[in-house]
């Protein structure tokens, strides 16, 4: 799995090995809690992600996550399908 991330505004490229929906919405939950980057780019430890699953895997599809954020609260993600197999968080607000 590739990832990048690049902060200001947080933007994260992921490609992964979506099937499905539910993939998507797994994946995107996995990055947000483990990538250190995304700590970093947020300013604290981030934990408890929880996205809504996309409607579909069409590139372009919109969806939001939230997650906790050690000492700051809750933050929402917003994500964008980008490409087959590939998704975009493209910005966070608290």
């Amino acid at each position: 799995m590739r990832r990048l991330l690049l902060a200001t505004p947080l933007l994260a490229l992921v490609a992964v090995g979506c099937t499905g929906t539910s993939s998507y919405k797994d994946q995107t939950e996995d990055f947000l809690n483990d990538d250190s980057q995304v700590s970093n780019a947020v300013g604290g430890e981030v934990s408890d992600a929880e996205c809504v699953e996309p409607e579909n895997t069409n590139v372009g599809t919109t969806y939001n996550c939230t997650a906790e954020v050690e000492g700051l609260g809750t933050a929402t993600f917003d994500v964008e399908i980008n490409e087959k197999d590939s998704f975009l968080v493209t910005d966070f607000t608290f």
